[in-house]
């Protein structure tokens, strides 16, 4: 409890001086987005007077809210343009992460699947004899009332009692019933993709995104501090 408490009051703190350096370089939230925001806000409540009455269980007021919501559009403009604007990754930095970590980027066989699930026996029969047949798998969900899937998985993306069954299939194949909890899985491998390792245009963005994110975080902490040294606070018990 002690350790939330300490924490709470840390963001608390953050928080004001945030706000403080927001409105010191004159920063202002557009009345139109406040609205917009209020309003969508308003949207989750079957009417207005139900918004309003959840105000005053907390002890607020719309104006309050307005307030709060102001506050907040403003202090997360001050990080964008203070903070998250001047972060810069370079296209060299992208390239020597992706050689260092190239092991991580490595994917195993998947294999495109579709899938029918049933839990009528009476009917089970008839569909797996009807998809060996050549049947449509989407098709034969509606006629035989199962739930039909089409995705891109791996074995171990999938439950261990139907891993055997989903392996062993060649593209084209279609398995027989294997049950699985309180039905019956039949599988058609549509194709085969073996393992690789992904390039880097594949995985740039992805790159990019954790190292602008990794930066922002440092530099958050040093902004952040920046700001405490020039501030003075002060915190009552």
């Amino acid at each position: 409890m002690k350790e939330e408490k300490e924490q709470l009051i840390s963001k608390m703190v953050e928080d004001k001086i945030i706000l403080q350096e927001a409105k010191r370089k004159g920063y202002q939230a557009r009345l139109e987005r406040v609205k917009q925001r209020i309003e969508q806000m308003k949207s989750a409540f079957a009417s207005e007077t139900d918004f309003e009455n959840s105000l005053k269980q907390k002890g607020l007021t719309v104006k309050d809210m307005e307030d709060k919501v102001a506050d907040q559009m403003i202090m997360r403009e001050v990080v964008e343009r203070e903070v998250k604007d001047k972060i810069v990754v370079s296209p060299d930095e992208v390239t020597k992460f992706y050689q260092k970590n190239k092991s991580e980027f490595n994917l195993l066989e998947t294999r495109t699947v579709e899938t029918l699930y049933i839990e009528n026996e009476a009917l089970l029969a008839n569909l797996s004899e009807a998809v060996k047949n050549g049947m449509d798998f989407s098709e034969a969900a509606k006629q035989y009332k199962s739930a039909y899937a089409k995705d891109t998985i791996s074995k171990e993306q999938i439950r261990l009692e139907l891993q055997e069954s989903f392996s062993g299939l060649k593209a084209g194949e279609v398995s027989n019933p294997v049950q699985a909890g309180n039905g019956y899985y039949i599988f058609k491998i549509i194709e085969i993709l073996p393992p690789k390792t992904q390039s880097l245009a594949e995985v740039h963005n992805r790159i990019y995104s954790y190292l602008s994110e990794e930066k922002f975080a440092v530099a958050m902490l040093e902004w952040i501090k920046g700001l405490k040294e020039k501030s003075y606070i002060q915190i009552k018990q």
